[in-house]
């Protein structure tokens, strides 16, 4: 009522507008810089993890590594990528989290 009583609502409703609009871009290039930080994240846990089972197969076959060696090498692998991903989680809320506060 405030608004329209000055006769800026046009004026208002336009800021409003490129407001939302900036934020909008802004929100998506936040998205796409997470997610291609996942793929890289991704891309490189299963890199690490082909390299490491190749490893493995090919100590057993010399006689070099257990079975034993072999399950527990892997479980070792896929919990410690498990924590890594967390933290890499705990670092986009981080970064989310600072982004939003660089929009205030």
């Amino acid at each position: 009522a405030t608004v329209k009583s000055f006769g800026a609502e046009a004026r208002e409703d336009a800021r409003c507008h490129a407001l939302a609009w900036r934020w909008r871009g802004e929100v998506k290039k936040t998205w796409l810089r997470f997610a291609n930080t996942w793929r890289v994240q991704m891309a490189c846990v299963l890199a690490l993890q082909a390299g490491l089972t190749g490893l493995l197969v090919m100590l057993w076959q010399r006689g070099e590594a257990s079975p034993g060696a072999v399950v527990f090498a892997i479980t070792a692998f896929l919990m410690m990528a498990g924590s890594m991903r967390r933290f890499g989680e705990e670092v986009q809320n981080v970064q989310r989290g600072l982004d939003e506060i660089a929009d205030i």
